[in-house]
């Protein structure tokens, strides 16, 4: 299997025993950043993620589809001015773009009408725009988008439709899935920069691995690396009736394979399959610290993160003395 060796998945070490003080913040949402454009009305900022999107077309829409917006992405963030904001439900959706996927270390190109979601009340959204804070758009809130949209449909408030969906998704994939389970801050994240080169806090490191997981998770399916997006996509009709059961407006839920074979999901435990996902995340980069394979700059964002880094290198350190002490001896032609 194929790890890249990026601050991406460097961030998910804060969940080990080897942190040096990880404090649970109650500021995770919080973002840095512009706020009211005088000259031009709002501006929105935001982060599009799984790994940073490059090149992707934002749109800002209501609830009946009309574009109040619109913008691109570079690196994992966009600013998007002159943001005029109503009343009631507000979608931020991404179409297109590029990110490297993690498990396979392969470029996606998403296709013109693929993407990530997030979904807010035009009142949320206008506080983080008052605050400067960054929306953040993960799979996991293209899932809440979801479910939050076909709430409205069914005629809900927003604000209802979008803690209801919340709940939604922190019940059926989130809640118990955590690879260190001791480590507090495993909850949907919607306000944050997850694309900055290392994550502000254990909240942004744990959301990160959420997102990066799902592409384990197609991997696991035998998906092809683009078919993670359709993979979201799918699972967010089958959370539409408030259960990852499979099955979506009555019917089992299939998607195809890169061997052309069927995959039904309603024939698989789907949260504890996510669960396994990203325990192999969080593994591989358990091993890599092992082996001693992080660079020096990759170490110092470790150590940034309140990582204690000097114990995993005084161990390896051992290690490798004893391995040369042990080649040393059996290399010997004196002994008794």
């Amino acid at each position: 299997m194929l790890i890249r060796k990026t601050a991406l998945s460097i961030g998910l070490a804060l969940s080990l025993g080897y942190l040096a003080g990880c404090g649970n913040s109650t500021s995770a949402d919080a973002g840095d950043g512009g706020g009211g454009d005088s000259a031009g009305g709002a501006t929105l900022l935001g982060s599009i993620f799984k790994g940073p999107v490059n090149g992707a077309a934002i749109q800002i829409t209501d609830a009946a589809g009309n574009v109040l917006a619109s913008g691109g992405s570079k690196d994992g963030v966009f600013d998007i001015r002159n943001v005029s904001l109503g009343d009631g439900m507000v979608f931020i959706q991404s179409l297109g773009g590029s990110y490297t996927d993690e498990a396979t270390g392969e470029v996606v190109t998403a296709g013109s009408d693929q993407g990530l979601m997030a979904a807010f009340t035009a009142d949320e959204l206008r506080q983080i725009i008052a605050n400067g804070q960054y929306i953040a758009m993960t799979p996991e809130t293209t899932l809440i988008a979801a479910i939050a949209k076909e709430k409205i449909a069914d005629g809900a408030k927003p604000a209802t439709a979008i803690s209801d969906a919340i709940a939604v998704v922190s019940r059926e994939l989130i809640s118990g899935t955590n690879p260190a389970a001791a480590v507090p801050g495993d909850e949907p994240l919607r306000i944050g920069n997850l694309s900055t080169a290392l994550p502000k806090d254990q909240k942004e490191a744990l959301a990160r691995n959420r997102a990066i997981s799902f592409s384990y998770e197609a991997q696991s399916l035998n998906l092809k690396p683009a078919d993670a997006l359709e993979l979201i996509r799918r699972q967010g009709e089958d959370l539409s009736d408030g259960k990852l059961d499979g099955i979506a407006k009555g019917n089992p839920v299939k998607l195809r394979d890169k061997d052309d074979r069927e995959v039904d999901l309603s024939q698989r435990d789907q949260k504890t399959a996510f669960g396994l996902a990203r325990s192999r995340l969080f593994n591989n980069t358990i091993q890599r610290l092992g082996r001693g394979e992080l660079s020096d700059a990759e170490k110092a964002e470790l150590e940034k993160l309140g990582f204690d880094t000097e114990s995993v290198e005084r161990f390896n350190q051992g290690n490798k003395a004893a391995e040369a002490n042990t080649a040393k001896n059996l290399a010997a032609t004196n002994l008794p």
